[in-house]
């Protein structure tokens, strides 16, 4: 599977309710992967009098004795059973007058190991610079702070303790509550008043561009306006998780699916300002970040379901694209990545997976008979309402458009799932009055869920349809489908002549989290398919028959072309996998770079 990373998410919610005793509501998991693994997922926590539920996100991380990381938060555990943020014990009071206080004040009863580098840190002069260099031979980073010192820096506000609902309830009210860096207005409110202020309000004027006084600055008082907050840190036997709130929408969102809410080139400086200072601050840092190694729970399946899959993390667009169009990669694994590239993501029944249904189910599925199959140039609203009521809805709308519907709804998933969803999710996603009795029942209409009469169990349907998939019927025409669902065919004159043309949102400006994101400009190339070819000796010599015929499956135009098409393709999309490159002066000069950057100029 090529570096899948953790737990799949069935198993990552079995932990999570383990973890809270089952109180906490898991929404779906988050991953970059295409697959259904990861170690982060959304989660809800239930509020009482009719106040809408808060979402967060729950990060976890392996829990190992040896890492900086744990043995920060056993460090705040293990005084007074814990259950305080590390703000509460760096901060300095607001009221303090004492202005030749140059560093933080820490607690020597409760901190006194946080104050200085822990045993693995070592102090080493950086060549005359006046500073200290502090390498931390477990995480194998330098920087001028210690590990302790690096974390508490981002996670300035973040409540340390063990596992448990309480904590977790208790760190949601502070958070809605909106106390969690009070200090903060309140000293730069003293700071306005021309009273004496604490370091906090100096601090934060600092890290937003406007330094007021002469000092250096010291991390671990207050968090980067441009980071988003660590709420919580909790300990469990084996891993950490860490407690993030949920933010409605991402710049990547934002960009993708509602580019007209930025609305001025002042916006766009405001936003690189922004991103500039939070790398800028993390660079500063030199943290790293611990690597998961989560493992699903015994018995899980998933693993086994996914093994034979070549989806890499590292690998880029165009390389996956290139490993499809010669045959290398499944047209299942090639829609994995398109959909990741579209932001579609799984378990979120609103913006779920969305792959191709390619047979009726009325058949099994034949590649020498036309019948059951699909025509996959068409989108599923033009086979289900035909051309004449799709003309009909664009010519008398008041916004022309052939469909009102993302192409896979929430309603639609969460019923196609409903015998594995919770009553609450079905009465909330489908409708309120919600009865077992009208869950869907077989594949073809879906009255009883019943395997079609052609499959004998459950496990041989999934492998003739994932066959029917990856069949040459399907991959002849699947990039029709891309053109359609991901393609050229979503917008302009392509869009209104396949009869595919969306109803835009009502609010063009407002920002959203979803939509549908259109990757590509030009016709998708088609997948090169490899001749069949038979042999058969005539007068001692053997001769090659290519297979001709109605269902030949074969791609009749020059390999040559074919390549050209495709590589002009690519560099079309370049936007797809936008690449950094990093070079200095000596990649300048005529002489070999041995640079190891791919991409590097």
């Amino acid at each position: 599977m090529g570096g899948a990373p953790e737990m799949c998410f069935e198993c990552l919610q079995r932990r999570i309710e383990a973890d809270f005793s089952g109180r906490l509501t898991f929404i779906h998991g988050l991953s970059d992967s295409p697959l259904p693994f990861g170690s982060s997922a959304l989660v809800e926590l239930s509020v009482s009098g009719g106040v809408a539920p808060q979402k967060f996100v729950l990060n976890y991380v392996p829990y190992r004795e040896e890492d900086c990381l744990s043995r920060y938060v056993d460090e705040y555990c293990a005084v007074e059973g814990g259950d305080y943020s590390a703000m509460e014990n760096m901060k300095l009071s607001d009221t303090n007058r004492d202005q030749e206080e140059v560093s933080i004040r820490i607690s020597s009863d409760k901190n006194s190991a946080l104050d200085t580098a822990s045993t693995e840190c070592r102090h080493f002069s950086d060549g005359g610079r006046n500073l200290y260099v502090i390498g931390c031979e477990t995480c194998r980073i330098s920087s001028r702070f210690c590990c302790s010192r690096t974390i508490t820096s981002l996670a300035p506000i973040a409540q340390i303790g063990c596992m448990s609902y309480e904590l977790f309830e208790d760190i949601a009210s502070r958070f809605s509550s909106g106390s969690v860096e009070d200090h903060i207005l309140h000293s730069l409110s003293l700071l306005i008043e021309g009273k004496s202020a604490g370091r906090d309000s100096i601090n934060f004027l600092s890290l937003v561009g406007l330094p007021s006084f002469n000092e250096n600055g010291f991390p671990g008082c207050i968090r980067h306006p441009n980071i988003g907050p660590i709420l919580g840190m909790l300990k469990s036997s084996s891993q950490i998780s860490v407690v993030l709130p949920k933010t409605p929408y991402t710049l990547e969102n934002i960009l993708h699916y509602s580019p007209g809410a930025i609305k001025s080139d002042w916006h766009v400086r405001l936003l690189i300002y922004q991103l500039l200072s939070a790398l800028s601050y993390l660079h500063g840092l030199v943290f790293c970040n611990p690597s998961g190694d989560g493992s699903c729970f015994k018995g899980c399946l998933s693993r086994a379901l996914y093994a034979d899959l070549n989806l890499s993390q590292s690998g880029s667009w165009q390389s996956s694209f290139y490993s499809w169009w010669k045959g290398e990669l499944s047209n299942f694994e090639y829609l994995l990545i398109l959909n990741r590239l579209a932001g579609r993501r799984w378990g979120d029944h609103a913006f779920y997976t969305v792959m191709p249904w390619v047979i009726d189910f009325s058949v099994k599925p034949d590649e020498n008979s036309n019948a059951g199959w699909r025509d996959l140039s068409k989108s599923k609203w033009r086979l289900a309402k035909g051309d004449e009521q799709l003309d009909f809805t664009y010519s008398t709308s008041e916004i022309p458009h052939h469909v009102s519907d993302e192409c896979l709804s929430e309603l639609a998933v969460c019923s196609y799932k409903a015998r594995r969803l919770p009553l609450s999710v079905l009465r909330t996603a489908v409708r309120s009055v919600y009865e077992p009795n009208e869950y869907p029942s077989n594949m073809q209409s879906m009255p009883d869920l019943a395997v079609p009469s052609w499959a004998g169990t459950p496990e041989e349907f999934i492998k003739l349809h994932r066959d029917a998939l990856e069949s040459n019927r399907v991959s002849c025409q699947i990039h029709h489908w891309i053109d359609v669902t991901f393609g050229y065919k979503m917008s302009g004159e392509a869009a209104i002549a396949a009869k595919n043309v969306m109803l835009p949102a009502s609010m063009s400006t407002m920002p959203r989290s979803m939509g549908r994101r259109q990757l590509f400009a030009q016709p998708h190339p088609p997948r090169q398919i490899v001749r069949k070819a038979t042999h058969e000796k005539s007068n001692g010599r053997t001769k090659v028959n290519y297979e001709e015929g109605k269902h030949a499956l074969l791609i009749e135009t020059n390999l040559l072309s074919n390549l050209e098409e495709a590589t002009l393709f690519c560099e079309n999309s370049w936007d797809l996998a936008p690449t950094y490159n990093v070079y200095s002066s000596d990649c300048l000069k005529d002489e070999p770079c041995e640079t190891d950057f791919e991409g590097c100029f």
